[in-house]
């Protein structure tokens, strides 16, 4: 029955509460009937720009305005200054996936079919998923094909869903360095005769024999061991020197051979290597890689540590132009490798330390930033689309060690991890900056983030309630039985019924379906975390409920859940040794467990927002609001005087338009006079403004107005000139006031029948 009475009752004054909370905050920002056209009403009128878009994944918008006015971001505060800037409401699951999807598309989930990271798909095995990177998942246009169709150049560096092989352009460049994967070849490695070191790979060392140009590399060699690595089927050879006999050894070298001269690196403790641009085996085939290297340890007797970052060939599906991409290997991946984010893995497997880890943060956003920039500076363009994942790599290791109210919280080491999240943010300051210090004349610059994140107390097994409701079926080895199995969590978020006929070797009959749906709703919204006895679920809806989420569709759960910040979901099936059960919660731990996280979190939290950032030609009037994540595709369309890709319905956040204007001034001995200004159209119109701000010119030819109706200058001169005229919206239509009413109206009743209650 529940302290608060009837289930039934509170579950829907909980559900309507909630529900019309979540369509002011979803749908509200930008909604106005019609405002998807807004941005091809000016293409006649428009001079194309140039657009650069820099998605930072997890940006926090609260983090960003605090960093930027302690000096610590520069160039972020150059944009804050100059330009425009929106906290912004995301789609919900609050996942990069998913709401890179919304941005790139202005459709929500529902519509676009991107619900997750991972997704479930009708006709599998309920336990199976698909990448929700993959671009062939995505249903509806993203803003690369709908700027290709209508004629301008795009370069997308880095976007989730960009997959070349999926997506027909004829003049854009599309990479997605995230698909150049080979398996264990692409995985990071540690080499060490460290037996207790987590998922590394053992290696050993005997008396080294037969190495060539020892002395004329390294000179005199007191004690020299060797042993061998692979890196997919090839081997590589180590020779580790203790140079002056005192028992330290003092450099480790990789090589493909026997002889020091043709060695890739000679390293230090400590050291990194430049990038080994090699070629290797792996299943039969070569490929093309240039992974760093770092001698973590050079004790060959207990602890040796070489570490090898993530390598990402050549040869795989990861661009959609060969010559480009061989460009891209030898001008940046030589210099920078091929860090897609730092190695949250070997951090947690206690391979090396947070320094370490940090440096391969570093690693990451370089790449990403010198990418960006050769491609802006040798090939043709009027849009890119850029990305680096680091803030978000830092705060899933660091956040909830920043924060009093978790119970791992100490405030002396809570100084270094902030300072450490400061740290990332400068290094996206410099990418920003590098950005905007080299874009060509008439280009606007945006800084989007697709979420932010909340610090993490608890991991909630999802599947471990389900399983000790006797809702999943396992074997002797503690694995899923999807033969016995009535409902399982594939993915954070959602629940699917392995439902007859629908799902591959599905159990449920159709007339249990509803029932047992009802049945697991009404479970988790009484779920309580057994420690405190607080309620863990912010929201349990059905499918059909989760609608009002964006959501819906045959890649939704049938029962969509989100959890209260300082919780997070995983999917993992543990078994508790001592209870011989599932586990269903359990604490995160610092650097094993993330302490921070976003996916399954209602976006209205102010730790959940995001950010856009715009500056450009005649954009300014800094803060605009709240914006929602939905009206990116269309501002960007607007700027480059484009159509807004199809499935598109909100209006632009900002509309940058030039119209002709002629200003006439006559002046004797530099006095002040009234400027009649004409302003001219689409077709002949002309109106008559009146003087609302003073400029001064004294030899002009151009004059910029933002938002202005008028003029009143000093001069000397008759001239005619363009003047660039910014609209910022964040459009409320009539469905926009309508929301609002509901929003009280549902708040009203909510609290009525909870008081009922």
């Amino acid at each position: 029955m529940g302290a608060l009475g009837s289930p039934s009752l509170v579950g829907l004054s909980f559900r309507a509460a909630i529900a019309v909370l979540l369509v002011a905050l979803l749908v509200l920002p930008g909604f106005a009937s019609g405002g998807g056209s807004s941005a091809s009403a000016m293409q006649g009128d428009s001079e194309r720009l140039r657009v650069v878009v820099i998605s930072v994944d997890a940006v926090r918008f609260d983090h960003l305005l605090l960093l930027a006015s302690q000096g610590h971001l520069p160039n972020i505060a150059r944009m804050l200054s100059d330009g425009v800037y929106s906290n912004m409401v995301v789609v919900f699951p609050t996942a990069t996936a998913v709401s890179h999807a919304a941005i790139s598309t202005g459709a929500p989930p529902g519509v676009n079919g991107i619900v997750g990271n991972s997704i479930h798909l009708p006709n599998t095995t309920i336990t199976t998923t698909r990448s929700g990177f993959d671009g062939r998942l995505l249903r509806s246009e993203p803003i690369w094909v709908a700027a290709d169709r209508q004629g301008v150049r795009t370069i997308v560096v880095s976007f989730p869903q960009s997959t070349p092989p999926a997506w027909n352009v004829t003049r854009s460049l599309l990479f997605n360095i995230y698909d150049a994967s080979v398996g264990g070849l692409t995985l990071s490695t540690l080499y060490t005769t460290n037996r207790n070191v987590a998922a590394a790979t053992y290696i050993s060392f005997e008396e080294a024999k037969g190495w060539a140009n020892v002395d004329r590399v390294l000179g005199q060699v007191a004690k020299a061991l060797e042993s061998s690595i692979r890196v997919g089927d090839t081997t590589w050879f180590l020779y580790l020197a203790d140079l002056d006999g005192d028992g330290a050894y003092d450099r480790v070298a990789i090589a493909p051979e026997k002889d020091l001269a043709k060695a890739y690196a000679i390293l230090r403790e400590g050291e990194w290597s430049k990038p080994v641009n090699a070629t290797v085996t792996a299943g039969g085939r070569t490929y093309t890689i240039a992974p760093l290297f770092k001698a973590v340890k050079l004790n060959p007797v207990g602890d040796f540590r070489l570490y090898r970052g993530t390598t990402r060939p050549l040869e795989t599906p990861w661009f959609n132009n060969v010559e480009v991409a061989r460009s891209v290997w030898n001008n940046v991946i030589t210099k920078t490798s091929t860090f897609t984010d730092g190695d949250w893995f070997g951090l947690t497997r206690g391979w090396f330390d947070v320094e370490t880890y940090m440096e391969t943060v570093y690693y990451t956003n370089k790449f990403f930033m010198e990418w960006t920039l050769f491609m802006m500076k040798n090939y043709d363009w009027d849009l890119i689309l850029t990305y680096t994942p680091v803030i978000d790599n830092v705060y899933h290791q660091f956040l909830g060690l920043t924060d009093p109210s978790m119970p791992y919280y100490d405030a002396e080491k809570a100084k270094y991890y902030w300072e450490l999240i400061v740290r990332t943010y400068k290094m996206v300051d410099e990418f920003v900056g590098a950005v905007l210090d080299n874009v060509p004349p008439r280009t606007a610059v945006i800084v989007i983030s697709d979420h932010g994140q909340v610090p993490v107390k608890k991991i909630v097994y999802i599947n471990g309630i389900l399983y000790n409701r006797g809702y999943i079926a396992v074997d002797e080895a503690f694995r899923v039985d999807v033969r016995g199995t009535k409902a399982y969590a594939p993915w954070h978020s959602h629940i699917f019924i392995n439902l007859a006929g629908r799902e591959a070797q599905g159990v449920v009959r159709a007339t249990e379906y509803s029932s047992l749906v009802e049945e697991i709703v009404r479970m988790l919204r009484e779920y309580r975390d057994p420690d405190t006895g607080e309620r863990v679920f912010d929201l349990v809806l059905t499918r059909e409920e989760a609608e009002i989420l964006g959501l819906g569709g045959e890649r939704t759960g049938d029962i969509v859940f989100a959890l209260k910040p300082g919780y997070t979901s995983s999917t993992a099936l543990v078994r508790d040794r001592a209870t011989g059960k599932a586990v269903e919660m359990a604490p995160a731990i610092p650097l094993v467990t993330v302490t921070g996280d976003h996916g399954p979190h209602l976006p209205h939290y102010k730790e959940l927002h995001g950010v856009f950032l715009a500056v450009g030609p005649g954009i300014s009037g800094g803060y605009l609001g709240t914006a929602s994540s939905l009206q990116v595709a269309p501002t960007i369309a607007a700027l480059l005087g484009i159509k807004p890709p199809s499935d598109a319905k909100h209006s632009p956040i900002l509309v940058v338009r030039e119209v002709k204007t002629t200003i006439t001034a006559t002046v004797t001995n530099v006095l002040t006079t009234t400027v009649v200004t004409t302003d001219v159209r689409e077709v002949t119109r002309t109106t008559t403004l009146e003087v609302t701000r003073t400029t001064t010119l004294t030899d002009i030819r151009t004059t910029t107005v933002v938002e202005q109706r008028t003029a009143t200058v000093f001069s000397t001169l008759t001239l005619t000139s363009p003047v660039t005229v910014t609209e910022s919206r964040l459009d409320v239509g009539t469905a926009g006031l309508v929301a609002i009413a509901m929003l009280l109206a549902g708040l009203v009743v909510g609290f009525l029948v909870f008081r009922r209650g």
